[in-house]
């Protein structure tokens, strides 16, 4: 939760600014495999990705693509959860 407050105290005007250091959106992660879809006789079509792991937030309005060294540098818990620094570019 961003937030901005304002004061003025003596002709002196001061601002309070809150910037949350944690982000504390979950993702689901969700390991992609190749799927081939046969279009004929011999010919099959599939999509080639770079990336292999797909996390997606609980309202689906967010994801992003990972691949599995990216995950290692996360944290892990015992109960298979993962804590990864936010790195934006």
């Amino acid at each position: 939760m961003k937030c901005i407050h304002t004061y003025i105290n003596d002709e002196v005007l001061a601002y309070v600014i809150i910037l949350p250091l944690v982000s504390r959106e979950t993702f689901g992660v969700i390991k992609l495999i190749d799927i081939s879809i046969a279009l004929g006789n011999k010919e099959f079509l599939y999509i080639e990705r770079e990336e292999s792991i797909l996390c997606v937030d609980q309202t689906r309005q967010y994801y992003l693509m990972v691949d599995e060294a990216e995950l290692y540098h996360c944290k892990t818990t015992t109960t298979g959860s993962y804590f990864c620094t936010n790195v934006m570019l």
